[in-house]
């Protein structure tokens, strides 16, 4: 909107100041209308870099001459330049705000505003909220344990992964913890936080869909604070941001929970992890991880000896195990830790707790193949390789399951590197006598801080061969997912057919919009590439 200043040429010079309505009537003084034309923009985005900013201010009528004066030491004048200022450097968390005031230079009435908003360090521009919602129009509560994880720095262990929460008291200001929710309409969204501090206050930015706000906390009772009105044009994930800005105590504020009501959140297609869903200490730390899914493959009626599959790993994150080979006792496949180095995995386990002595015994290890037991599945054994498996290349695998004719059960696994077939191990399991059952595949993330990250993984080209000797192509599967998917905690996994490859797609994590609904069944088009492995020759490594 222009601003206009009207004033009156006979007038005493105090009025100059005062805009003055008047008529154009026979026998009125002569009135003149005092404006001024800027160009690009009477508000200006400015980066937080900073830097020249200038405008073409052009008074009506031209006559007058202006005067610009900036109400902020942080834009100062350009020299021997009209109209043009230095802006500087912001190298704060909150973005500000300046106006500059265009005058008339002689008399020093004010003819209009240019407003200058410099974005903050992190490139966001801060706002106050303008609503005060009550706990009915934000009815649903999500807790901010559980939900939430350190994003700046990526992978942060700021938050517990038992209890979801902070560590330690919240004071460091670097830190950025993201909350993730799912919201399953369309319409508008309140959104509140609910925190205190007991210490004195603390100023918290959160950031929404690109936009933040300031909130300050202070009391020992937790209230709710209100944050915004948000349209949801289509249903998926909320992201916010939190980061705290400045205290007077020990901590920013004790965020218990995000509290969100209106029209987007009706129905039951909300997801998130829910206070009633802990139901002891470590919880948390198992849906944090996210939802584990897998393909249940349809094997053929006849007794099954070899179960061969390939992989292709098309984004490698620590802490992911892309399983290849699964079976009712064990399974095989790669994986990426926490230290980035990659392994191929086989294992195999008995009953719990060794219950009748049923675990598994060493039979033959293969070249560098380091064996290991453990006893939180079952009473297992296991082996790894370390090898550099890349992403984008495709890996082999074939599993052996074949009773020894004695009550026992002989698992042996090999891995193709891409040249050559290598031996992880041969197991014998002992009281148990059985063929390949169960054949499954699974991607999976076994460590909270890393699921804010999306993987994706092709198990294709899957064969089983029988007893008799006939390789058998694989074509259906099912979608299963594991308990945090199946209560709904979390909604960002999927699963779908890659028929071009002849193979089934598998993703998770990341907080995506991508989703398969439990046990749906697929399958794929035939034609794959049958082994063509010289068995005997293994049988020899």
């Amino acid at each position: 909107m222009t601003v206009k200043l009207f004033f009156n040429k006979f007038a005493p010079l105090v009025l100059l100041f005062m805009p003055v309505a008047c008529s154009s009537s026979s026998g009125d003084a002569i009135v003149e209308e005092t404006t001024v034309s800027i160009s690009p923009s009477k508000k200006v985005i400015e980066e937080s870099t900073g830097g020249e900013i200038s405008f073409s201010i052009t008074p009506t009528p031209p006559s007058i001459e202006l005067k610009c004066v900036s109400n902020v030491n942080w834009m100062t004048p350009v020299l021997n330049k009209n109209y043009s200022w230095n802006v500087a450097a912001n190298t704060s968390q909150l973005s500000r705000s300046g106006k500059i005031y265009v005058l008339n230079k002689e008399t020093l009435a004010h003819i209009d505003t240019i407003q200058v908003v410099q974005k903050s360090i992190s490139g966001t521009i801060d706002e106050e909220s303008q609503y005060s919602f009550t706990e009915t129009d934000v009815p649903i509560e999500i807790p901010f344990a559980g939900n939430s994880f350190i994003t700046s720095p990526l992978y942060g262990d700021q938050i517990d992964n038992d209890t979801g929460d902070f560590s330690a008291d919240w004071n460091d200001p670097s830190v950025t913890a993201s909350t993730y929710f799912y919201v399953g309409a369309t319409g508008f969204m309140n959104l509140a936080l609910v925190a205190s501090n007991s210490d004195g206050y603390g100023k918290i930015k959160v950031t929404v869909n690109n936009n933040s706000y300031i909130i300050t906390v202070k009391g020992s009772a937790s209230k709710i604070y209100s944050i915004d009105k948000i349209k949801i044009d289509k249903p998926g994930y909320i992201k916010i941001d939190m980061q705290g800005i400045e205290e007077n105590s020990k901590y920013f504020a004790k965020v218990t929970e995000y509290r969100i009501g209106g029209s987007a959140t009706t129905g039951n297609n909300n997801h998130f992890i829910t206070a009633a869903s802990k139901t002891n200490a470590n919880s948390y730390y198992f849906y944090r991880r996210g939802a584990s899914v897998h393909w249940n493959y349809t094997f053929p009626s006849e007794d099954i000896e070899y179960f061969y599959n390939e992989v292709i790993v098309d984004n490698a994150v620590n802490n992911s195990y892309y399983m290849m080979n699964g079976f009712s006792e064990g399974y095989m496949g790669i994986q990426q830790v926490g230290d980035g180095t990659h392994k191929v995995l086989f294992a195999v386990w008995g009953d719990a707790n060794d219950v009748n002595g049923t675990r598994p015994v060493l039979v033959k290890a293969g070249k560098d193949v380091v064996i290991g037991a453990f006893d939180n599945e079952g009473s297992g054994r296991n082996c790894f390789l370390n090898f550099n498996w890349k992403e984008g290349q495709t890996y082999k695998a074939l599993v052996k399951i074949k009773p020894d004719g004695e009550g026992n059960t002989i698992y042996t696994a090999y891995f193709y590197t891409g040249s050559e077939w290598r031996l992880l191990a041969s197991f014998k399991r002992p009281k148990l006598s059985t063929y390949y059952k169960s054949p499954y595949s699974f991607l999976e993330n076994f460590n909270p801080i890393t699921s804010i990250t999306s993987r994706h993984v092709l198990f294709k080209n899957q064969w089983a061969r029988t007893v008799g000797g006939e390789w058998k192509e694989i074509t259906g599967a099912s979608f299963t997912c594991d308990d945090t998917g199946n209560k709904g905690l979390r909604w960002d996994y999927s699963g779908s057919v890659d028929d071009a490859n002849h193979g089934f797609i598998l993703k998770s994590f990341g907080f995506t919009n991508e989703h398969t609904n439990n046990g749906t069944k697929f399958t794929r088009t035939v034609g794959g590439t049958m082994p063509d492995i010289d068995l005997n020759a293994l049988e020899n490594l």
